[in-house]
């Protein structure tokens, strides 16, 4: 299609004439079906330019929702070479797919299956019976969560944690969280708060298509570290502290708690334990 108008251009008396034409985008299509086949309506499909994840935190990004049969179609906007596919429905584990942009005509990706997942709800207290609101909860494999690096909170991560990691959430007014797309299988449930130390719940299981509700994560008053660095060097522009948890003597193996401070007035520290 083809469009025109005229502009002023600095001298009134003479217009400057453009023509602007519009071509129609290729689309991407597809069918997104369960683990047994069978079509999933209101499955949520999100399409990025190139890095998924970094678009999810900006917002810049297509999305469709499947109909009845599951059926999806999006525009294959942008000219990177590949597009990045992230589909999701509650009780499903979040399928991301890399595939080719269409250029000339539409591409037909054909049945997307989601493999079998579950459900996991609970609610993250303090130790007086009160809701921790803005908890970030996260479903952690059991090797990843359990001591060495498997604690590491980076200030300012929390406000997109939720968009690029599938198995996270972030708890309600009352304390409560949701996990729609949690991966079957044995794992630990890891609950962060800027007011609190980490709180970790172990020993959790759910099958595939399962449900596994009103879990309850207790988190321990938390403290603040402050302090002063001497001797920065001149045109540092941020400082990376970390800090370690250190066990009382007789208690084990030092602690896999830690705090990494990023990105801050080089002259300060502040750190959350």
């Amino acid at each position: 299609a083809a469009s025109e108008f005229a502009m002023p251009s600095s001298d009134p008396g003479k217009p400057v004439h453009l023509e602007i034409r519009l071509f129609a985008a290729a689309t991407v299509r597809g069918t997104v079906c369960s683990a047994d086949g069978k079509p999933i309506a209101g499955a949520q499909v999100i399409a990025a330019n190139d890095d998924l994840r970094y678009k999810l935190t900006k917002g810049e990004l297509d999305e469709a929702t499947t109909d009845g049969e599951g059926r999806f179609r999006l525009v294959a906007a942008g000219e990177s070479r590949n597009l990045q596919l992230r589909v999701r429905a509650p009780s499903n584990v979040v399928l991301d797919k890399s595939v080719t942009r269409p250029e000339a005509k539409d591409a037909d990706l054909g049945v997307l299956t989601l493999k079998n997942g579950a459900t996991v709800t609970g609610r993250v207290l303090d130790r007086t019976g009160k809701p921790v609101v803005g908890a970030r909860v996260s479903r952690e494999d059991e090797a990843n969560g359990r001591g060495g690096w498997g604690d590491i909170a980076i200030p300012g991560v929390e406000e997109f944690a939720d968009a690029v990691e599938p198995d996270s959430a972030t708890s309600d007014a009352e304390g409560r969280f949701a996990l729609p797309y949690c991966a079957p299988g044995k794992f630990v449930l890891r609950a962060r708060h800027a007011d609190h130390p980490s709180a970790l719940l172990d020993g959790l299981s759910v099958e595939p298509g399962a449900t596994l509700a009103d879990l309850l994560i207790v988190v321990d008053p938390g403290a603040s570290i402050r302090g002063r660095i001497l001797g920065v060097p001149e045109g540092t522009r941020s400082l990376r502290v970390m800090a370690s948890l250190k066990p009382a003597e007789g208690a084990g193996e030092a602690g896999g708690a830690a705090i990494l401070g990023l990105f801050g007035d080089a002259s300060e520290l502040l750190a959350d334990a």
